[in-house]
């Protein structure tokens, strides 16, 4: 009877655990649009199951977002404002860090963002 209540406990415990797991997603991507009114970015990101398809994926910001630059090399990053928003134009390079808070993939939150230089590569 020990056994069983356990093996129940501990079935309960994990079925909590992934009911509430965060995911995080980190990719290289394409910036469709961006609205400062509503802190949402719109990313173009390569589709790595269905090459060469792409798929947009919509995230919010917020105050935590970490804003960097990296204009000559991707490892040589410095720090940004959130104003780095309003600068995204359309088709500037991104690597995005995202994620969904719980939510179950249905909303993002944009953790971090930093721009590419213009000859990097978004796969």
């Amino acid at each position: 009877m020990k056994k069983l209540i356990s093996a129940v406990a501990l079935g309960v415990l994990f079925t909590a655990t992934v009911a509430f797991a965060e995911v995080s997603q980190s990719f290289r991507a394409y910036i469709v649009s961006v609205d400062a009114g509503t802190k949402t970015i719109i990313f173009r990101v390569p589709d790595d199951a269905t090459p060469p398809k792409w798929s947009e994926w919509v995230a919010t910001w917020n105050d935590a977002t970490v804003w960097e630059r990296a204009p000559e090399k991707i490892y040589k990053s410095e720090p940004a404002t959130v104003a780095l928003a309003a600068s995204l134009k359309k088709e500037t390079k991104v690597y995005a860090r995202v994620n969904d808070g719980g939510s179950n993939r249905l909303s993002w939150t944009i953790t971090s963002l930093t721009t590419m230089p213009p000859d990097s590569t978004v796969p």
